[in-house]
Formats: structure tokens, C-alpha cells, sequence
């Protein structure tokens, strides 16, 4: 990808269908981004991260929801993410599906790592994102938040629906933080 990020075609399959799910027809934004919906939906499919990011925004403004990303974390389940998510269904314990989440994190982007550190009570997570000085392979706020959403979605699909994260760290819209703290049931 001529050097820059990339994540799974995944996200924009979410993406799409929360779209839809919203009643937009995502076909005409997709076209104007030379993507189609059938590659991204393949195996293996890779998106450049810089094109991700402009997808989720103009999404956002299009729709006007600020929210978004709750919708597009709905729309993940763990095979969204191929063979990485067939591991996570088949692990014993979250803490298991953690350690695999870590190991293959390059599946879900190559621009981030994910970390698993844990003390007696608590695993932590952290999904550390890449910086660069042209910002060309960060992740997005608006993915990123679609990312951690996800991932306690399928946490959630994975142990109990009452599932929540101690705290986040993220960069949430100030003016969406409650409505962000009530969907995760952790603080932000």
C-alpha cells in the first residue's frame, strides 16, 4: 500500500451496514473512494488507513451522529475480522481471547498494536496508535472509537451482555461522553 497503514476491510463492511441500517445508501460515498463492496468483503481485503479514516469522518458528517461509531460496533462480530475472529470465538476466557487479540493485532490494523498488561484483579488493554509527523498512518478518532466499541462488542458476545470495561481512555466528542459512558458502562 506504497508504504502507508492499512486495516482490514472489515471496518468498512461494518461501516456499510450501519449505514444502511441508519436508512443512507453508502453505495455513492463508497464509489467516490474507488471502493466496492465486494473487495472489501473478501478475505485479506486491506483498505489504506488515510482512506478508513476519511470514510468514517465523512460518514459522521453525513449522517450528522456523532454516535456513529456505537452503530458501526454493532454491525462487528468476531468473524468481521476473518480467522482472527474464529480464534477469538474459540478461546477458553476473555483473558484468552485477549492474549490472541494481542498476538494478531496486525489483522485488524498495521498501524496500531495492542497491549494486554494484568495485575491480580484486572486485564488492561491498550490499543496504542502509531504517530507519525504527516499523521498519514494514524488512526482516525472515529475509528478508533469504532475499534475499542468493537472490541468490548465482542467481549460482550463472548462472555455476558453485562460486560464493561473498568475505564477508556479515548478521544470521545465531549458533547457524546455520557451517551459513550452509558453504552460501555465505564467511564471515559
Amino acid at each position: 500500500m506504497d508504504g502507508q497503514g492499512d486495516v482490514i476491510g472489515g471496518w468498512l463492511v461494518a461501516l456499510y451496514k450501519a449505514l444502511l441500517w441508519k436508512g443512507i445508501e453508502p453505495f455513492e460515498l463508497l464509489s467516490k473512494s474507488d471502493i466496492c463492496i465486494d473487495e472489501i468483503t473478501n478475505v485479506g481485503s486491506r483498505v489504506p488507513v488515510s482512506l478508513c479514516n476519511k470514510l468514517f469522518e465523512q460518514s459522521v458528517t453525513l449522517t450528522d451522529d456523532p454516535l456513529l461509531p456505537i452503530k458501526v460496533s454493532q454491525c462487528i462480530v468476531a468473524t468481521t475480522f476473518h480467522a482472527l475472529g474464529y480464534a477469538l470465538q474459540a478461546s477458553s476466557s476473555l483473558q484468552d481471547a485477549f492474549i490472541r487479540l494481542v498476538h494478531y493485532d496486525r489483522v485488524l490494523s498495521s498501524t496500531c498494536r495492542i497491549n494486554l498488561t494484568e495485575d491480580e484483579q484486572y486485564c488492561y488493554l491498550g490499543l496504542n496508535l502509531n504517530v507519525s509527523a504527516d499523521n498519514i498512518n494514524r488512526i482516525g478518532s472515529q475509528l478508533e472509537l469504532t475499534m475499542l466499541l468493537s472490541i468490548i462488542k465482542i467481549c460482550r458476545d463472548l462472555s455476558n451482555p453485562g460486560f464493561a470495561p473498568v475505564k477508556m481512555y479515548t478521544t470521545a466528542d465531549a458533547r457524546c461522553v455520557e451517551q459513550y459512558e452509558a453504552h460501555t458502562g465505564s467511564t471515559i
